[in-house]
């Protein structure tokens, strides 16, 4: 019965949230149910105690602060979802939970950063066929404009169009954002790099319409849209093929590009405000565990 509610609840969701969102509450609730089940616990409503000692148990796994904080985002959701109190605002819930920051601690591992000086390295080393040129078109355009994950595989051809500027050669419409919930949209614009790189993509592609970027299978068979999590392969194959140490390539990620990107602006002296606006954040203290050792 909480299994058929929790699925129908996450039903509702679709739409109102990013699809990560939703796919992250329901990983994390997945892991909350087969814990009550072992423990004999009520899921939902569940109980105070079965909270706090799910929260001991995730410290004891040795997960970071930020997934024990996520696992029990998604339990609150679930209960206010459903009418039932959540359990996060219970004061022994929220003791656990700074408990387990103490022992955790509050950091959060980031992206080994894509700046400039790999970009480059990286660049050289792509080969002159169908990947290589989606790859390039891929790394520019995530790295001038800052993109996330998402935002890289959610651009449209139809939206790219050329401009007269002295600066940039073209712009493109960012249709949806994780900070842009309601589909505003947004305009990116294109260096003269970029902008020949999507031109060659497009030429040798025949793609006029769709997303922008696409999976590929052998023979060049190409899916309706490029995948989030093949977004950290082509990085890190092409990291690989560039010879960055291995320890690097670990730590390389779908936002090491976005990481890259904002330490190098502001290395060049550009200010806080004037990234978060190209980069589209909302929240300070985000941006500043990106760039923080560079003003160090």
């Amino acid at each position: 019965m909480d299994n058929t509610l929790i699925f129908n609840i996450f039903q509702k969701l679709e739409g109102a949230y990013a699809d990560s969102t939703i796919r992250a509450y329901q990983k994390n609730m997945a892991t909350f149910t087969e814990f009550c089940k072992n423990y004999r616990y009520p899921i939902l409503p569940t109980s105070i105690q079965a909270v706090v000692h799910f929260i001991d148990h995730l410290v004891e796994q040795e997960l970071s602060a930020y997934y024990i904080r996520r696992h029990l985002t998604a339990i609150a959701h679930v209960h206010r979802m459903t009418k039932y109190d959540d359990p996060s605002q219970d004061p022994d819930v929220k003791i656990s939970l700074r408990r387990a920051f103490r022992q955790r601690g509050r950091f959060q591992k980031q992206a080994h950063p894509i700046g400039r000086e790999i970009l480059d390295q990286i660049l050289k080393v792509l080969p002159n066929n169908l990947y290589g040129l989606r790859d390039r078109l891929l790394i520019l355009i995530a790295y001038e404009n800052l993109l996330r994950r998402s935002e890289i595989i959610s651009l449209y051809i139809e939206d790219l169009m050329p401009i007269d500027h002295p600066q940039y050669y073209a712009k493109i419409l960012l249709r949806k954002s994780k900070t842009d919930p309601f589909k505003e949209g947004r305009w990116l614009y294109l260096s003269e790099e970029t902008y020949q790189a999507a031109q060659a993509w497009l030429e040798q592609s025949n793609l006029t319409t769709g997303y922008l970027f696409r999976g590929m299978r052998k023979g060049y068979h190409m899916t309706e849209q490029l995948h989030g999590g093949q977004v950290n392969k082509i990085l890190k194959k092409r990291a690989k093929q560039a010879g960055l140490d291995d320890e690097v390539i670990k730590k390389i990620s779908g936002h090491s590009i976005r990481v890259g990107a904002a330490q190098d602006l502001c290395l060049a002296g550009m200010t806080l405000p004037q990234i978060m606006a190209k980069g589209r954040w909302v929240k300070t203290d985000t941006l500043m565990r990106y760039v923080e050792h560079t003003i160090i």
